[in-house]
């Protein structure tokens, strides 16, 4: 009896503690619609945790809301399934306080209570097992025999519920139920972007900031590039000025604070370096000098600096801005460098070796002397590597003076231009610029300057066959008489297979860093779509936190929204509009049009430019939402997504499960059996392997054996990003066959206006990379060349493109891969084959 009356008396507080969790948590809402548009709510929704912005490598559950998945054939109808739990629930509920007897009568449930503590939040379907109606979807007919049949009966079908922990257990106990888990938090793979929170009345101020630096800068006759009425960039910057500390910003936020440091007597001064596509610049660290002196100022024997510091996103936006961005404290610092207009410009470029691999050299004449050996030096002969965009850039990495003295670059080559090293890097961050600059910036101490860029060969080969040829300058922001040179084959040899056709890349477009990498722009320009039948047009479903349906960079099908509209936390329904800028900017990579949408401002090409894409709304204005909404997602498409050509699906986030936890098992099959469902029905499911550093295995749904799992790399460094998940290398061939890299750092595309004014920003992660590789796929069933059944048959045309590339050294260009792919495995992690946008 004593045991009983404990007992109660534990569920009393849990369910009083459960109510009470209810009232601070966010809600979400299933809008009941099928079709683009969005449908009134279906009843409540349940909450997220109310805990901070996710953290790495974490499970995150969401306050007492749980997956129930029905046993097979237990309950094909899912509106009796559930009038059947909710009696099993209220008959274990009211069984209780007949057991305690009087001692428990405490813990009885009125009708309101249940209601308070149980309810069903929505429903997991499973896709109806027939193939889709003609019409719009004789895309879906292509997929083959058997591709929405047979296997794609559905292996999933369940509630959603909102409920005490002890009535989730009470529900595992029933004769329906096959299993019960937590929902969790999915969030999006993005680096740097969480918690920069989009406001409507900053990006105001910065436009505003922004015409008023552009009205100073036309009186002064500085030059600047074009700007768009509400863009952020505010002006540009010779690449020379980036390493001499002499950036400074006259619209100082009042609200900016260093006490010590920045006082009466001080000058604050900004470094920075080229980033993105090398248009784009990133600030690395303030600095408080002497007005007098020009010396830095200490505080306690500390220097007075300041410098970027990744792991504090707010605070690091605050003070340096993003790549490309004004910081919100010195909204007037250039966020470009400025094109090569003049010939004396344009002269100032650096030969290009003959040999790709050959160092660079140059000699070099600075303006104080510097130690070198035992001595002192003025006059080096300076020697670098090829960095950036196509290699078309240097970094410096020694000199040598007379009488052979060397001096080195004592910040690693993969720091250089990143400004995010680590102290030990950042203590000699100046002494490099001054004396070595960065990716595609001169030294700061160099007289005369050089461009640290390389010309193009002035006198072209004579040979017949298809050689290396200037792909479209990304950093150019007027026409350039010295366009970068790619060191990419015009149209490599390795594939014979069907291909779209190419053509030149518009006027005045900007070619992302990552398109550059895997040859989707080449000399034949990029992949064209114009003149397909409709219905053999192919459709990319991205699974996100919305698309901005207005972009003029944008082709937009439609959309179908999980969310509800809540102000107090910035969430909405509609599945056109983008609060958190992450679907839009998945979906400029895939579908940005090659038509240099806005003159006026510097839009980009995307790798199946044109390319419809069909919002599917999960996320909120943090990028986070719920692993149920992703699998009802994901139904939706084989139910009714199918008739609407989705043929590719972009995931580009992720929600961690310890696979030591009690859930693991069940988290594993219900999400797993729900991507091998879509698989199974032709479709490419793309998903962001993550950017934890850690095994692909505990993060889902890249966990699952049938899914795409993207991992990351870096195109500047030609190596793994260092966020990027990965895949075990002592891992099955199967799981092997599944995993492949692309380019995600740095990368360039379409935003939503309420993130960014100027509707483009550049972003790393493997959200970024996952992209790459839906719209190749999309590229692959346009072409003819993925002919599949599944998704993962089509993988495998993919991969087999990709591993001719990776074998082939085609005239005028290096061995396809990079540092630590799937052919040069470091530590132990397997990162798949670089994909190639071969179709």
């Amino acid at each position: 009896m004593l045991r009983l009356f404990v007992v109660c008396i534990v569920c009393l507080t849990l369910t009083s503690q459960s109510i009470q969790a209810g009232r601070i948590i966010r809600r979400f809402n299933l809008a009941a619609q099928s079709g683009p548009s969005q449908g009134s709510p279906a009843g409540g929704r349940r909450l997220l945790t109310a805990s901070n912005e996710p953290s790495s490598g974490q499970e995150e559950l969401i306050t007492n809301t749980w997956v129930v998945v029905l046993k097979r054939g237990a309950a094909q109808d899912v509106a009796a399934a559930t009038a059947r739990l909710v009696q099993h629930v209220r008959l274990a509920r009211a069984a209780l306080p007949r057991a305690a007897a009087a001692g428990a009568a405490a813990a009885s449930s009125s009708s309101s209570d249940e209601e308070s503590d149980f309810s069903v939040l929505s429903s997991l379907q499973r896709p109806p097992n027939q193939a889709p109606q003609a019409g719009a979807a004789a895309a879906a007919a292509a997929a083959g025999p058997g591709a929405s049949s047979g296997s794609s009966s559905g292996s999933v079908q369940g509630l959603v519920v909102k409920a005490a922990a002890h009535v989730a257990q009470q529900l595992r106990s029933a004769d329906d139920v096959a299993y019960v888990f937590a929902d969790r938090v999915m969030s999006s793979q993005v680096e740097g972007l969480a918690g920069d929170t989009p406001d409507a009345a900053a990006a105001a101020a910065a436009a505003a900031a922004a015409a008023a630096t552009a009205d100073q800068a036309a009186a002064t006759g500085a030059v600047e590039p074009p700007l768009a009425s509400t863009a952020r960039r505010t002006s540009c910057v010779g690449a020379a000025a980036l390493s001499q500390g002499s950036i400074t910003s006259r619209a100082l936020n009042p609200n900016f604070k260093w006490p010590g440091c920045y006082t009466p007597r001080a000058r604050l001064v900004w470094m920075a370096s080229r980033c993105g596509d090398m248009s784009g610049i990133q600030y690395t660290a303030v600095l408080a000098l002497n007005r007098t002196t020009g010396a830095v100022l200490r505080l306690r024997g500390q220097d007075c600096i300041l410098r970027f510091d990744s792991s504090k996103p707010v605070w690091s936006q605050q003070r340096f801005g993003g790549c490309g961005t004004a910081a919100t404290w010195a909204p007037d610092l250039p966020t470009a460098t400025c094109s090569a207009t003049s010939a004396s410009a344009a002269a100032s470029c650096l030969p290009v070796p003959a040999d790709p691999a050959a160092a660079v050299t140059a000699d070099v004449r600075l303006s104080s002397e510097i130690k070198c050996g035992s001595g002192t030096a003025s006059r080096l002969r300076y020697s670098g590597i090829r960095c950036g965009p196509d290699n078309a850039f240097v970094q410096w990495r020694s000199a040598t003076g007379p009488g052979g003295c060397v001096v080195l670059n004592p910040v690693p080559a993969s720091s250089q231009g990143s400004g995010l090293g680590s102290n030990g890097v950042d203590r000699f961050q100046r002494f490099a610029n001054d004396v070595f600059g960065s990716c595609g910036v001169p030294p700061g101490k160099a007289e005369p300057v050089p461009s640290a860029i390389l010309c193009a060969d002035p006198k072209p080969p004579q040979d017949p066959k298809p050689q290396p040829s200037p792909n479209p300058d990304p950093q150019t922001l007027e026409p350039s008489p010295s366009p970068s040179p790619s060191s990419n084959p015009a149209a490599p040899t390795a594939y014979s297979g069907p291909r779209l056709p190419r053509v030149p890349v518009a006027a005045g477009e900007q070619v992302p860093a990552g398109l550059s990498r895997i040859e989707a722009v080449t000399a034949e320009g990029v992949a064209s779509t114009a003149g397909l039948p409709t219905g053999q047009q192919v459709v990319v479903g991205v699974i996100d936190s919305g698309v901005e349906a207005t972009h003029p960079d944008m082709t937009y099908a439609g959309g179908r929204s999980w969310l509800d509209a809540n102000a107090s936390t910035g969430a909405e329904d509609a599945p056109d509009t983008d609060a958190y800028g992450h679907g839009t900017h998945v979906a400029g990579i895939i579908t940005a049009l090659n038509s240099n949408a806005d003159p006026a401002v510097e839009s980009v090409v995307g790798i199946s430019p044109g390319t419809p894409v069909f919002s599917l709304k999960i996320l909120d204005a943090k990028g986070r939402g719920a692993m149920s909404d992703m699998l009802a997602a994901v139904q939706w498409v084989m139910a009714e997504g199918l008739a609407q050509g989705i043929r590719v699906i972009n995931l580009s986030l992720a929600a961690y499960v310890n696979p030591g936890s009690p859930d693991y098992q069940a988290v594993f099959d219900a999400v797993c059996g729900v991507m091998k469902d879509a698989n199974d029905a032709g479709i490419f499911v793309a998903v962001a392997a993550g950017n934890y550093g850690d095994d692909i295995k505990g993060y889902f749904p890249a966990a699952c054996p049938t899914v795409v799992a993207v991992t990351a790399m870096d195109p500047a460094g030609n190596e793994p990003a260092s966020f990027s998940n990965f895949l075990q290398a002592d891992s099955s061939d199967a799981d092997k066959a599944r995993v492949v890299a692309a380019p995600g750092v740095n990368i360039k595309s379409t935003t939503s206006y309420t993130r960014d004014a100027s509707g483009y920003k550049v972003l790393s992660g493997t959200s970024q990379a996952t992209p790459h590789v839906a719209a190749i796929a999309a590229n692959c069933i346009l072409s003819g060349a993925c002919t599949g059944k599944t998704g993962l048959d089509n993988l495998a045309t993919i991969l087999a493109a990709a591993q001719l590339r990776a074998a082939s050294t085609a005239s005028g260009s290096p061995q396809y891969g990079f540092s630590g792919d799937a052919s040069s495995t470091i530590n132990g992690k397997y990162r798949g084959l670089l994909v190639w946008s071969a179709f």
